[in-house]
């Protein structure tokens, strides 16, 4: 709604209950009581659900109208080419399942069966297993969990997408198959400890999950790195720059998790953090999430390009993120304003920049 998309969550909740009052099976949309480019514009920050004084949750409004949509096969061509990467390659680049694996392994990363008795699994994603610029992230990660002798594994070509994106696409068969595929996948590696650095991997495995059946213990990326900082297993160097850090609406928001990213943006010596305007709780959204990353929203002006600038306010010459969605969408909106003063880096990144023996 800020960026000027045609979205108020408030406004479709008034909306429905003044309308539906008596008027239990109408078509919502032909009656026009919601336009489908109001839920299609959600990306699911829950800074409406943050804000609601009577505790709605709008955004399972929106969930639910999305997968009427879906359901009677209402999408354009983007969305609709998604949800068929999704399903025939468990992916949605739409890539072979055989590329996650292959460039790690080729790093000397163990998968599972190479390293069974692994403490720790490492869930890549998608972003991080497809995408060039999300492979630099998984590429600094793996630099620090060796660097901090991390007995770690990977499930390599076994392992799938989460299903996140889908089910906030509305696509709910799709993500309980994909749920139950990935739980039985960490089930059979016999690893109780998951990193991950998706902040909605990080969501979906800590919320979503539990609901069928998962039971293994996950860690977000900069929970871990904080740790093995503290604990003195992982030494970092100096940084003589100015950094602000961008909270992810699954990482910082909806779970809480503030202090572990600035902690470890802090231990690098000579490293000045800045807060931007709107941080912590009160962050606000890069415009990557309720799957907005795979398809365009009309907007007055896009909401990374807000944030960047929010960013650039700071006097930061570095935006520090903690998911890739995030990545994608400052360094899009980079690309949009021609702006390349303002670096934008994965925690991971930032700190395999400073590593010491």
């Amino acid at each position: 709604y800020a960026s000027g998309r045609d979205l108020s969550p408030r406004v479709v909740v008034q909306d429905l209950g003044r309308d539906m009052r008596g008027n239990e099976g109408v078509d919502v949309f032909t009656k026009g009581v919601i336009r489908e480019t109001e839920l299609w514009a959600c990306t699911m920050c829950n800074a409406c659900v943050s804000a609601c004084p009577v505790f709605i949750d709008q955004v399972d409004y929106i969930v639910d109208y999305r997968r009427t949509l879906v359901s009677e096969n209402r999408l354009d061509g983007k969305k609709r080419l998604f949800l068929e990467n999704v399903a025939r390659n468990n992916n949605p680049f739409g890539l072979p399942q055989r590329e996650r694996q292959s460039w790690l392994v080729e790093m000397g990363v163990p998968t599972v069966k190479q390293n069974p008795g692994a403490e720790y699994l490492y869930w890549v994603g998608c972003q991080s297993s497809y995408d060039p610029r999300g492979r630099n992230v998984a590429r600094a990660m793996v630099k620090i969990l060796k660097a901090a002798r991390v007995n770690f594994a990977i499930l390599g070509n076994d392992e799938l997408c989460t299903g996140e994106p889908v089910r906030r696409m509305g696509e709910e068969g799709r993500f309980q198959e994909l749920a139950l595929k990935n739980i039985e996948g960490i089930r059979r590696a016999g690893v109780k400890k998951v990193i991950v650095h998706c902040a909605h991997c990080f969501n979906t495995f800590l919320n979503e999950y539990p609901e069928f059946g998962a039971e293994f213990q996950v860690i977000h990326h900069t929970q871990l790195i904080s740790e093995l900082i503290r604990s003195g297993r992982l030494r970092v160097g100096g940084l003589d720059q100015r950094v602000t850090y961008h909270d992810p609406c699954n990482l910082g928001r909806m779970n809480g998790v503030l202090d572990a990213p600035r902690d470890v943006l802090k231990s690098a010596a000579g490293l000045e953090l800045l807060e931007m305007r709107r941080s912590g709780l009160n962050s606000f959204c890069c415009g990557g999430g309720g799957a907005n990353v795979w398809y365009q929203v009309p907007e007055r002006k896009k909401i990374g390009v807000i944030r960047m600038e929010e960013a650039k306010e700071t006097g930061a010459n570095i935006l520090s993120v903690a998911c890739p969605f995030c990545i994608t969408m400052f360094e899009d909106a980079a690309k949009t304003t021609g702006d390349t003063q303002l670096l934008v880096k994965d925690i991971a990144e930032v700190v395999s920049e400073t590593l010491t023996e």
